[in-house]
């Protein structure tokens, strides 16, 4: 596909070997059979040059992969090929800024300046370096555009959260330029560190519970393999050392993102204005609520990604316990019937947000308060036709759901599409609403909804999806 680009696959081998080869423990130390492999490679990617239709393979995937394995074999290389592969990683530098369908922002940014940085080092470019620390020094900063939000969110694409998609990368590169140029002449400013720290522990560490991610964070993402948090796991460690005045937190968001349910988690309640986002998080649980104002957009699809993901963000909300809730459910989610939706039910396609178009919210009355410990969301519906108030309000055992004003044909409002954990109580099936409210128990949770004209239908069957139709 245009994002996971097979022959990159070579690529990420081609550097894993050059690892193993200069690793001493490694059974490929110094191995001269594996050496003449690792070196024909090379040689085949600069003479070949093998092109995605993605042009962000061309721009930043290809040369910062092939960064590292130069890096690793400049001494052996010979001269034409060496300096032809400077160049494949110099795509995006012009003379005054770094380009990527204009001059670059946020992670794009990092990315591009990374692979000059390989670059400047391979050709012995002071000031190629020099240039390239300022511009990823530059970026880390508190903005409204591109970047990290005043809340600690991060935007990327637009107004759109994408806080564990490029803003995860962004968060890697910062932290792995910071560690480069610690005691060097490139060493960041003691504000730049303490920028990076606030994302990482007010913004990330608050979209997870445990090893599992906010899923509205992840943007297209979604529909990707699984959530790789090996980089992420390196980054906490280096700032361990980067930043020892918080070390503790690093430690402690180290053990919860690593699995170890032995550690306590999280506490509280936050707010992401910036985002329309509000997290809530108790020791039994995690909660979020996601909206769409017409100050963001919602998410977007993109390079054959998150085909059916056009309600995702708006008025959907998560509720974890164990983390495995959802585990690989999206190929057989019914995506208009996603947890917390308010959709008319229709036969056509859903349509798509081809690169955010369609995704921006209808309404600007989409707010929450939360004072750390609790917190209040309100939602202004409007979505494709469908209009409602909405409103959330998060408690230590209790989370209340309140819609009114409800407005649209065949409508379902889906409480929870997640993977069936245990019996449910009552089975399957459409319960009348004639006799009061309805208890619905399923995996230690309890859903009471009151009286109404409105029927409850519970749903546990199996289904059947296909990765490919996301």
């Amino acid at each position: 596909t245009r994002s996971q680009w097979s022959p990159a696959i070579h690529l990420r081998r081609l550097f894993e070997l050059g690892v193993q080869y200069h690793s001493a423990g490694s059974v490929y130390y110094m191995d001269q059979n594996l050496h003449k492999k690792i070196i024909k490679g090379i040689a085949f990617w600069v003479k070949e040059k093998p092109t995605s239709l993605n042009y962000w393979w061309k721009a930043i995937g290809t040369p910062i992969l092939m960064g590292g394995i130069l890096v690793l074999f400049e001494d052996d290389l010979d001269a034409k090929i060496k300096n032809e592969g400077i160049e494949m990683m110099k795509v995006g530098v012009r003379p005054d800024f770094y380009d990527y369908h204009g001059p670059a922002t946020g992670q794009n940014l990092f990315w591009l300046a990374s692979a000059h940085i390989y670059a400047s080092v391979l050709s012995e470019d002071i000031e190629g370096l020099r240039r390239a620390f300022d511009a990823i020094s530059n970026q880390i900063k508190i903005t409204r555009k591109e970047g990290i939000q005043p809340d600690f969110s991060f935007h990327q694409h637009g107004n759109q959260l994408n806080s564990y998609a490029y803003g995860r990368n962004y968060a890697i590169t910062a932290v792995q330029s910071l560690f480069l140029s610690e005691g060097t002449v490139f060493e960041f400013p003691n504000e730049k560190k303490e920028i990076i720290s606030d994302y990482i522990l007010s913004g990330l560490q608050w979209m997870t519970r445990y090893d599992w991610i906010e899923y509205t964070a992840i943007g297209r993402g979604i529909v990707r393999p699984p959530f790789n948090r090996g980089p992420l796991l390196s980054s906490i460690k280096k700032m361990m050392e980067i930043d020892g005045s918080r070390r503790e937190e690093y430690q402690d968001f180290y053990q919860r993102l690593s699995g170890n349910k032995d550690k306590e988690p999280l506490m509280g309640n936050r707010y992401f204005w910036r985002s329309d986002l509000m997290v809530h998080h108790r020791k039994e649980y995690y909660f979020s609520i996601k909206g769409a104002s017409d100050r963001i957009l919602s998410g977007e699809s993109g390079n054959g990604e998150n085909i059916k993901g056009f309600f995702l963000g708006n008025g959907t909300h998560f509720l974890i316990r164990s983390g495995n809730e959802y585990s690989d459910i999206f190929p057989v989610w019914d995506w208009r019937k996603i947890p917390g939706a308010l959709c008319e039910q229709k036969s056509e396609p859903i349509p798509i947000a081809h690169w955010g178009k369609g995704a921006r919210g209808n309404t600007s009355f989409v707010y929450g308060l939360s004072d750390d410990t609790y917190g209040v969301f309100g939602y202004d519906y409007q979505k494709s036709g469908v209009k409602a108030k909405r409103s959330w309000f998060l408690f230590d055992n209790e989370i209340v759901n309140i819609s009114s004003g409800i407005n649209g044909d065949s409508l379902y409002q889906s409480i929870n599409q997640c993977i069936a954990h245990g019996p449910t109580w009552p089975q399957e099936g459409v319960h009348k609403k004639d006799l009061g409210r309805t208890k619905v128990f399923h995996d230690s949770v309890g859903y009471i909804i009151l009286p109404g004209d409105q029927n409850v239908e519970i749903s546990t069957e199996k289904q059947t999806g296909s990765w490919n139709k996301i």
